[in-house]
C-alpha cells in the first residue's frame, strides 16, 4: 500500500467562523503521528450583521427576492386566467368595465345567483387574489387568526359572504382591517368556496362544461403531457397548482463509522431506547444521612425503564421528561433521597418523545402495529421534511414516490434504510393516513418529532450500539 504521509508529511487544521479564520498545521511523522505544531494563525473581522437589528447584511436583500418570486407567480396565475378567459370571449376590457367596489357582492352572490362570464371570470380572479395558506399552520401569531377565521366559517359561509356582510355593516368604516383579517385563511376553504361557486354557475353558464385547448407545454403542471382539459380542472389548475416542496436526502451527514450510510434521527425508536437506557444506567442516589451514593439495582433499572418509556401521559408537556418527584415515587426511595444529577439544573429524565407525539395525535394504535423497519422507514421520512405541515401541502403520488422509489438514481428519502418493497409500501400507507387524519383533526399544528440527528447511523449506534446498551446497561456497565 502507498505509503500517503510521504506525499503529505502536514495535518491542516481550519476553523471557519462568521467572524473569524483559524488555520492550525501540524508535522506529521512516518508512521502519521503528529509531531509537533508547525504554524497557528487566525483572522477576526467584523461580523457582517446590522448592529441595532442584529441580522445579517443580505436579510434585506433576501426578503426583497422573496416578494419577488411571489409577485412573479402570482402574475403567472393571473395570465393564465387571461388565456382561459379569452376562450370564453372575455376581455381585458370587460372585467375593467365591472367596477372593484362591486366585486364583494358578486362573490357572495356567486353560490346563488347567476352571473355573466365576465363577471364570473373576475369572481375567479378575487379568489385568486388570496387563495390561502395551504397545510396547516402551527400555533403563532399567524396560526390564531387562521383558526379565528375558520371558526367564522364553521356554520357554512364562504370568505366572500363573510367579507361582504362585514363590509356591509362596517358602512365604510375601517373596511380596510376587514378586509386584511380575511386574508387569513386556509386554502382548502378557499377551494370548497371555488367548488360551491362553480357548481351554481355550470346550471347558467354551460360554456363552463366546455374544454379548454392548452396552449403551451407545462402550462398545467399536475396535468402532464395533455392537449385539452376540463374547463374546471383548468381553472383550478390555474389557481391553486402548487410547485411540491423538495425535500432532499443529501443535506443529512454521513455515519463516521459506515461512510454510506446517514446519521440517524433522534426520533428513531432505537435510540430514544438508548439515551433513556443509558440516563438510568448513569443514575446514582444519596441516602439520607449518607455521604455516598448508589447506583439502581439492575431491576430498578429495569423497572424505571419501562416506567418511563411507556408513561407518556405523565411526560411535562414542553420538553417530554419526567420529573425526578415522580421517578422519586416510583422507586419508593427514603423521603429526602435525591439523585447526584439533581442538584443542577436538570429537573427529570426526557421520555420516549416519539411515542408521546404519536399518542398526542391519537395514532397510538395504528404506530403499535407497525413493524420495527416500516417505524424505522416512516420516521426516518418524517426526519427528511422540512415541516410536517408540508406533508399536507403535497400530493399523495409525490409522497409515495418519496418513500417507494428507491432505485439507483431514484428519488426516496429513505433509500438509505435496507427493506422490502412491502415495507416500504406500508410506510408509504401509514403516511398518507397521517395525511387524511390531519384534514380532520389538523394534528399537524402541534404533531413534533425531534429534529435532531445522531452522530452515527443506525448500524453505527442505533441498531448496534442501543441493543449494547440495553443488554449492559441494566448491569451498570454503560460506557
Amino acid at each position: 500500500m502507498e505509503n500517503t504521509n510521504k506525499k503529505f508529511p502536514y495535518r491542516i487544521g481550519l476553523d471557519l467562523g462568521t467572524s473569524s479564520i483559524g488555520v492550525a498545521v501540524y508535522s506529521l511523522d512516518k508512521d502519521g503521528n503528529i509531531n509537533k505544531l508547525e504554524h497557528l494563525d487566525s483572522y477576526i473581522f467584523g461580523e457582517p450583521i446590522k448592529p441595532k437589528e442584529m441580522q445579517t447584511l443580505n436579510t434585506d436583500r433576501r426578503a426583497a427576492r422573496l416578494i419577488r418570486r411571489q409577485v412573479e407567480r402570482k402574475a403567472a396565475r393571473y395570465k393564465k386566467i387571461g388565456y382561459i378567459a379569452k376562450t370564453l370571449g372575455v376581455t381585458e376590457k370587460d372585467l375593467h368595465a365591472i367596477r372593484n367596489q362591486d366585486v364583494h357582492k358578486l362573490r357572495a352572490q356567486a353560490i346563488s345567483d347567476p352571473l355573466t362570464m365576465p363577471q364570473f371570470i373576475k369572481v375567479l380572479c378575487h379568489l385568486l387574489k388570496n387563495r390561502g395558506y395551504k397545510g396547516s399552520i402551527k400555533e403563532s401569531a399567524v396560526g390564531k387568526k387562521l383558526k379565528t377565521t375558520a371558526d367564522m366559517l364553521q356554520d357554512g359561509k364562504t370568505l366572500g359572504q363573510l367579507l361582504y356582510e362585514r363590509k356591509q355593516a362596517a358602512a365604510g368604516n375601517s373596511w380596510r382591517k376587514i378586509e386584511d383579517d380575511g386574508t387569513f385563511i386556509y386554502r382548502n376553504d378557499i377551494e370548497r368556496e371555488f367548488e360551491l361557486i362553480w357548481q351554481e354557475q355550470t346550471k347558467h353558464l354551460p360554456q363552463l362544461n366546455g374544454i379548454y385547448q392548452v396552449g403551451y407545454d407545462n402550462m398545467f403542471p399536475d396535468h402532464p403531457n395533455v392537449n385539452e382539459l376540463p374547463l374546471k380542472d383548468a381553472f383550478h389548475s390555474a389557481m391553486f397548482y402548487q410547485r411540491p416542496i423538495k425535500w432532499n436526502l443529501d443535506v443529512v451527514g454521513n455515519c463516521p463509522l459506515f461512510p454510506n450510510e446517514k446519521r440517524a434521527s433522534c426520533a428513531q425508536v432505537a435510540y430514544q431506547h438508548y439515551r433513556l437506557a443509558k440516563e438510568i444506567a448513569n443514575l446514582r442516589y444519596v441516602l439520607p444521612a449518607s455521604r455516598g451514593s448508589v447506583a439502581l439495582t439492575s431491576k430498578e433499572q429495569q423497572d424505571l425503564f419501562n416506567y418511563i418509556n411507556i408513561s407518556t401521559q405523565e411526560y411535562n408537556k414542553e420538553n417530554k421528561t419526567i420529573s425526578f418527584a415522580k421517578i422519586y415515587k416510583f422507586l419508593n426511595l427514603p423521603e429526602k433521597t435525591y439523585f447526584t444529577i439533581h442538584r443542577g439544573s436538570k429537573k427529570g429524565i426526557k421520555g420516549n418523545t416519539t411515542l408521546a407525539a404519536f399518542e398526542q395525535a391519537g395514532l397510538i394504535n395504528e404506530w403499535e402495529n407497525l413493524t420495527d423497519k416500516v417505524q424505522e422507514i416512516v420516521i426516518e421520512f418524517l426526519s427528511n421534511i422540512t415541516d410536517m405541515s408540508t406533508i399536507a401541502d403535497n400530493k399523495p403520488e409525490y409522497i409515495c414516490k418519496k418513500i417507494t422509489d428507491n432505485g439507483e438514481k431514484g428519488e426516496s428519502l429513505v433509500k438509505n434504510i435496507c427493506a422490502t418493497d412491502k415495507d416500504y409500501s406500508q410506510a408509504a400507507d401509514f403516511v398518507l393516513m397521517m395525511r387524511d387524519k390531519n384534514k380532520k383533526d389538523k394534528f399537524f399544528e402541534t404533531f413534533e418529532l425531534e429534529g435532531d440527528r445522531s452522530f452515527f447511523s443506525i448500524s453505527g449506534q442505533v441498531i448496534s450500539y442501543s441493543q449494547k446498551v440495553l443488554r449492559d446497561a441494566f448491569t451498570g456497565t454503560i460506557w
